[in-house]
């Protein structure tokens, strides 16, 4: 679980990955639901989960293929 503040607004957006989601019949293909942030905290109910299978994600889910497991992080 991250919170970091995307693209330099003024407040932490918080990105939850869980990489052992199914994508309907897909096992562990794994998924990342990102909330945006607000004065006072992330703002739950605007949550927006995306997997491989999302538009505009690359790449399609297969099993095991774990999104949303973290990498590191990269400040633009």
């Amino acid at each position: 679980m991250i919170a970091l503040p995307f693209a330099g607004g003024p407040t932490s957006w918080l990105a939850i990955g869980d990489p052992q989601d199914a994508v309907g019949s897909i096992p562990r293909a794994g998924a990342v639901t990102v909330f945006p942030g607000s004065p006072t905290g992330p703002i739950a109910e605007a949550g927006i989960m995306w997997n491989q299978n999302s538009r505009g994600v690359k790449e399609s889910a297969a099993a095991g293929d774990r999104f949303g497991r973290l990498h590191g992080f990269v400040n633009p």
